[in-house]
């Protein structure tokens, strides 16, 4: 049945053509479907890919039979996730497997930006390493096409591969999605791209008129970026500039860098332009401003981009305790400066909710996640995951901290996205369920004591 567009439709269900389990979550996810296994079983011939079952390593073994005799070629050693995900897009290439676009896409309609992928100095190096690779890689077990066609695979690769995830947003794979690959990008999206396992499944977050796939926009990158950081990213992944309604939406881009008013009793927004003009306060109208302070609230503000940073970095090594403290340290430093609308104190909150969560500090937990959460609202949009996610976090807390009627608001929000976002059969449903049926049970027994 074709889609129509309504709200919550899954526009497009796909298979992908190629896809890699990234090494971090080798022997915890199967191979093949990326389910979650505590019985998997390993390939006895090269040792590196692990399956859930025969089924799961029957279907790949059209691809993983020859992959299998280049990974023993150069065991001990792994090839990175990318060179593995070249290596099967050539391997389906070269055996000719059906594509199972729904849309009729095929690998050759990808656009190769092989141009672009020749004066970026840092992909070209990329691939220079990556041909030395696979060479090494594949040995005599495959004839590589010439330099020229792998130059044309590896740009289609870079430009469309798709970042897997579970339902919880956390990075599991990459993949190629031959018919995903038509989507356009837009920072205001109308549909969103999440998966079942390794399948690709677009839902529409509002409704598209007159549908087709040219009608359909997803968001390549972070929702949270400024405008001139979303225009670097997508300039720099994808060799486009962006002009969609929220690029050219000004009172949008502007207040994702505000600071609070200065004038007492004024709790209104003072924006910052791109060239860094401070605009008049959109409350109280007040616009002169002394050298001094707009000097003062650049730095604070650049200081938070800086520290934010430090705490990416802390977090890949699970240093909680050193975000727990930077990030209220921090806090402190920007809480009357930064507007609560300001795109790096929205991301503040978010590190101090999660490091307070890893550090079991609950209370400040959930002071942090409560006061986020019509932020994360404003800039995602209603029906987006990342919303739907940080309200069921939030909803647990308030749960665990008996704060029943507010939790069941949260939880029960949290599972009417969710519904229209990933289904109702959806794992995450499930999981949401079975919190908002603790919380009724709680509330019919206080109910009773009553």
């Amino acid at each position: 049945m074709e889609p129509t567009g309504k709200l919550g439709e899954h526009l497009l269900e796909e298979e992908p053509y190629c896809h890699v389990l990234l090494q971090k979550h080798k022997g915890t996810f199967c191979d093949r479907c990326f389910s979650r296994c505590d019985t998997l079983k390993k390939c006895a011939g090269c040792g590196s890919l692990w399956y859930c079952g025969k089924s799961c390593q029957k279907r790949d073994w059209t691809v993983h039979k020859l992959e299998c005799k280049c990974l023993k070629q150069v065991l001990p050693k792994i090839p990175t996730d990318s060179v593995r995900l070249m290596l099967r897009i050539i391997i389906t290439k070269q055996l000719d497997l059906p594509m199972n676009s729904p849309w009729s896409r095929t690998f050759d309609d990808l656009m190769t930006h092989v141009d672009e992928v020749r004066l970026d100095s840092e992909r070209s190096e990329q691939f220079t390493k990556m041909l030395y690779t696979l060479n090494e890689y594949t040995g005599d077990v495959i004839t590589l096409p010439s330099s020229s066609e792998l130059l044309e695979i590896f740009g289609k690769m870079v430009i469309n591969s798709f970042t897997i995830s579970d339902g919880e947003l956390n990075d599991v794979g990459t993949g190629i999605y031959l018919s995903g690959s038509m989507l356009d990008h837009s920072c205001k999206p109308n549909a969103v791209a999440i998966f079942h396992g390794c399948t690709l499944v677009v839902t529409a977050t509002e409704r598209i008129e007159n549908f087709s796939p040219n009608k359909v926009f997803i968001s390549y990158i972070d929702q949270l970026a400024t405008y001139k950081e979303r225009q670097t990213l997508l300039k720099q992944q994808y060799y486009f500039d962006c002009k969609c309604d929220r690029c050219t939406d000004n009172d949008y881009n502007t207040l994702m860098r505000s600071f609070k008013c200065p004038e007492r009793n004024c709790d209104g927004a003072v924006c910052l332009s791109e060239g860094n003009e401070f605009l008049a306060c959109r409350k109280c109208g007040v616009k002169e401003f002394s050298t001094v302070l707009k000097s003062g609230a650049l730095k604070v503000q650049e200081n938070c981009k800086t520290k934010l940073n430090e705490m990416e970095e802390m977090v890949k090594s699970s240093d909680w305790k050193k975000v727990y403290e930077m990030s209220k340290t921090l806090i402190q430093e920007t809480r009357d400066v930064l507007h609560p609308m300001n795109v790096y104190n929205v991301k503040l909150l978010n590190k101090a909710f999660d490091a307070a969560v890893n550090e079991e500090e609950w209370t400040k937990a959930c002071k942090y996640g409560e006061k986020n959460l019509d932020q994360c609202r404003y800039y995602y949009s209603k029906y987006s995951p990342h919303y739907a996610l940080e309200l069921f976090k939030v909803g647990k807390l308030v749960l665990y901290l008996q704060n029943l009627e507010t939790a069941l608001r949260y939880l029960t929000e949290a599972q009417d996205i969710i519904a229209v976002v990933y289904g109702t059969n959806h794992e995450l449903y499930n999981n949401v369920n079975l919190f908002m049926n603790q919380c009724k049970d709680e509330l019919r027994c206080n109910g009773d004591k009553a």
